[in-house]
């Protein structure tokens, strides 16, 4: 993991410089946070061209490792109403999605990738002001290790058992901020309750 956290701060050292990508490592995976400013326009889940280059550089760090990678969209707050995106949770999917189509023209295997769009419901920051708003506007990836490699993501099986139905990791967003504990954890894998 540390090699592979090596490699993905390599290929975007100059926006992790400018602060526009943030790369967290955790015991078993990989945290990267990359700004909605850099990826998108406002209001569009059509990749920028700086963004086209980003995504294509992971893609040669991520392409022939087996870690299952999350790609999480997320808003900020303010509504969207398009015939197209119908809310921010239509926009922040279709946000995740565009990476991960992306990253599988590139060589990474599409098997082991799942996109997540959570809309304004996970904020980082609070979205009363203009820089709150603009931090919760990102794409996270979570590149778990290998050891994850085929779990599904509701339960403790390989992908291909027989699994008896399982309570999803996933519960109704919240508005409330991670706990510690839940810091600790893959995001996507963070239970969220009322």
């Amino acid at each position: 993991m540390s090699e592979i956290s090596d490699d993905l701060a390599t290929a975007v050292a100059d926006l992790v410089m400018k602060d526009q990508v943030v790369i967290r490592k955790h015991e078993d995976w990989i945290e990267m946070e990359i700004k909605n400013d850099v990826l998108f326009p406002s209001g569009s889940a059509t990749l920028t061209r700086q963004a086209n280059e980003i995504v294509r550089e992971l893609g040669g760090v991520l392409a022939g490792l087996d870690n299952p990678i999350y790609v999480e969209g997320h808003t900020d707050n303010v509504p969207i109403s398009q015939q197209v995106f119908p809310s921010n949770w239509e926009l922040s999917a279709a946000r995740a999605s565009a990476v991960i189509r992306l990253l599988a023209s590139g060589g990474v295997a599409p098997n082991q990738m799942t996109a997540l769009g959570f809309g304004e419901y996970r904020p980082t920051q609070s979205n009363d002001t203009a820089e709150g708003r603009s931090s919760n506007r990102r794409v996270m990836l979570a590149i778990l290790s290998r050891e994850r490699a085929g779990q599904s993501l509701y339960s403790n099986v390989r992908d291909g058992g027989n699994a008896s139905p399982a309570t999803p990791a996933t519960a109704a967003p919240t508005n409330s901020a991670p706990s510690r504990l839940e810091l600790n954890r893959p995001p996507a894998m963070i239970p969220r309750g009322p």
